[in-house]
């Protein structure tokens, strides 16, 4: 029989799948933005998705990204921190740079992070120095070193300054220190085959990588993931620690993850995923179930609510022992007519009803990129200001996906993952022309046509993707190409995919 548990999703069990971290990224960005979910305790494939996500979100972020908090006294915006990308011609990040404004009215840098690519437009290294006041100038703060098999991540080697030091006497050491390594071996067809994972002996000089955790993948026939086994090192020898195991359903989607214990030599239940879909294949229902005396019992879920295809409420309930769901909080969502998101609510449920906590408000620009978003919380029965995170952009950076401006047709070809579950193509068109959009895997295999021969008007057009092939079935993280055809001139390019 299973052992009773008490389930907590603070506490994770596998530790070094979750302190993969990459250079810096903002702080403060698209708040409204982030879809609320649960943290798995178990996050397979994090690291690719870790270091790809950070570098590919600049692509189609600003140049400068200005917070402001609000001062009741004098009822006005004051500055706060500042955030600075400058790009290349690739409009690869090559420098992040966050500032502070100090009591003295100035801004004072306080983090600077400078990239370095491979010819491929894949980040080799990241490197960031903190500001130390005692110093009176910039100290190693950390430094991310990755290499590649082709296009695939091979290793991840990160080194960092604080973390053996501790905020109390920090950078008292001169130089980097191991901090992670995960090297990844990856099968013929381009799927992971085993993640190592290293980390910092911090309890005896002079704090070596030891091993810590291995992961293991199979796969489906169709390549599509079966199950991750979780290795953990005792010292002497990998110890089975957790099995993920995963369900689809026969459009591709996944219907079921389990996660199992190595216990007394066999696999016990641990915890379950239940997914639900409408007819676009948009997650409706997320429920989490626990094993406990030999069956599953309902722990709580998360509720999708969509309209014309866009998330318009999330809704999350606990099952208490009352044998009913009871209400936690909620998250509502507005858009305008192109499906920009325009507002965002939060509410707690306290007392049998639904109390505001927090509101976010979204403006945009004629090219469809966020302007402004402008935060506030719930006192006294009034929305009251508190952020404000305002978005400048460069005007002469090159995108990686611009056209021909000189052919007259092309003015802005844009890639944009954020506002929902979804990606979509912006084609800013100098005159009205017929599209036609295909996204290729890099094997050169036809992955989804997007449109065809579509017309479009002057000005900013939107071609939204949900991720998935021309089978229905969502498309794996990594790399692919597109090519666009605007009348009789073609462009392309390539685009990152990280879920």
């Amino acid at each position: 029989m299973a052992k009773n548990r008490t389930f907590s999703r603070l506490v994770l069990p596998i530790t070094a799948l979750v302190i993969v971290s990459v250079g810096a990224e903002p702080l403060y960005k698209n708040i409204m933005f982030k879809k609320p979910e649960r943290n798995r305790p178990v996050s397979i494939d994090v690291q690719r998705t870790a270091i790809f996500e950070k570098i590919r979100d600049t692509r189609d972020d600003p140049t400068e990204l200005l917070t402001q908090t609000w001062n009741t006294t004098a009822q006005d915006w004051e500055n706060f921190l500042n955030e600075v990308y400058v790009y290349d011609q690739s409009f690869n990040p090559t420098s992040y740079k966050l500032q502070v404004w100090t009591s003295d009215n100035t801004w004072q840098d306080t983090l600077v992070t400078t990239y370095t690519y491979n010819a491929d437009d894949l980040p080799t290294q990241i490197s960031s120095k903190l500001w130390v006041a005692s110093l009176s100038d910039f100290d190693d703060y950390d430094n991310l070193t990755l290499t590649y098999n082709e296009e695939y991540l091979k290793v991840y080697y990160k080194q960092d300054n604080f973390f053996y030091q501790g905020w109390t006497s920090i950078f008292t050491s001169p130089e980097l220190k191991d901090s992670t390594r995960i090297t990844t071996q990856w099968n013929t067809d381009g799927t992971p085959f085993q993640d190592s994972i290293e980390i910092v002996d911090s309890s005896t000089a002079p704090y070596n990588l030891v091993n810590n955790t291995k992961i293991r993948y199979s796969y489906n026939p169709d390549t599509t993931l079966d199950a991750a086994l979780i290795e953990t090192w005792d010292g002497s020898a990998w110890v089975p620690s957790m099995k993920v195991t995963l369900k689809y359903n026969t459009n591709g989607t996944v219907s079921e993850e389990l996660y199992q214990e190595y216990d007394n030599n066999s696999w016990v239940n641990y915890y379950r995923y239940l997914y639900t879909y409408d007819a676009n294949d948009s997650v409706t229902k997320d429920l989490l179930q626990l094993w406990e005396n030999d069956a599953w019992r309902d722990f709580d879920q998360m509720l999708y609510t969509y309209t014309n295809g866009n998330l318009t409420n999330v809704l999350y309930q606990m099952y208490y022992l009352t044998q009913s769901w009871e209400n936690q909080f909620q998250y509502t969502y507005t858009y305008d007519a192109n499906n920009n998101l325009l507002t965002m609510v939060y509410q707690i449920w306290l007392l049998g009803s639904w109390v505001n906590n927090l509101k976010g408000t979204a403006t945009y620009n004629a090219n469809g990129d966020i302007k402004e978003e402008i935060m506030q919380s719930w006192y006294a029965n009034a929305w009251v200001n508190a952020e404000k995170y305002t978005y400048s952009y460069g005007t002469g950076i090159v995108n990686p996906f611009n056209g021909d401006a000189e052919s007259g047709k092309v003015a802005h070809v844009s890639w944009h993952t954020h506002a929902t579950a979804n990606a979509a193509f912006h084609v800013t068109l100098l005159q009205p022309a017929t599209i036609s959009l295909d996204i290729y895997d890099v094997k050169g295999n036809l992955v989804r046509s997007l449109c065809r021969e579509k017309k479009m008007g002057t000005g900013n057009n939107r071609i939204p993707w949900k991720t998935t092939g021309d089978n229905g079935r969502p498309v794996a993280s990594g790399i692919y190409l597109y090519k666009l055809t605007v009348d009789d001139l073609a462009v392309a390019g390539k685009i990152h995919l990280a879920r």
